[in-house]
């Protein structure tokens, strides 16, 4: 009887173990899935947010959709990055020059991850500089 309790029990803890171990794996998967997305918004949203600018810098105006972004001169990105960049990026295309040029970088929602924000995404994608730019061109047209 205790032969059979034995085996009972190592069989119960090695599927306990087994258990442990494909949850723990299932755990740092999703979460290694997890930073990998938040590294790739950051990335995308930089650089779109680098697009914003160079288009307001070109056209002193705000674009009206990413189609405008298409036009930044040079073709800095591809239509496949665009593309991507959609799945990613929120652009708020009804706001004007106007309506950015008193906003703080932290009042700032214009360009905005798709979902959860990764922490200090505003100071990584540069927001200030592109308020900046902003600023500059709604200066350059009251002048």
């Amino acid at each position: 009887m205790s032969n059979i309790m034995f085996r009972y029990r190592l069989r119960t803890l090695l599927i306990v173990l087994a258990l442990v171990l494909v949850g723990s794996v299932l755990v740092v998967s999703y979460q290694a899935q997890r930073a990998l997305v938040a590294s790739h918004t950051l990335v995308m949203g930089k650089v779109t947010t680098s697009l914003v600018r160079d288009y307001v810098r070109q056209h002193n105006r705000w674009p009206r959709n990413w189609d405008d972004l298409r036009s930044v001169q040079p073709p800095a990105e591809s239509a496949k990055f665009i593309d991507t960049a959609q799945t990613r990026i929120v652009i708020d295309f009804t706001v004007t020059l106007q309506d950015l040029k008193t906003l703080s970088t932290e009042e700032f929602r214009a360009i905005r991850p798709r979902g959860r924000a990764p922490a200090g995404y505003k100071e990584y994608w540069e927001i200030n500089s592109l308020l900046k730019e902003c600023r500059s061109a709604v200066n350059d047209e009251t002048r």
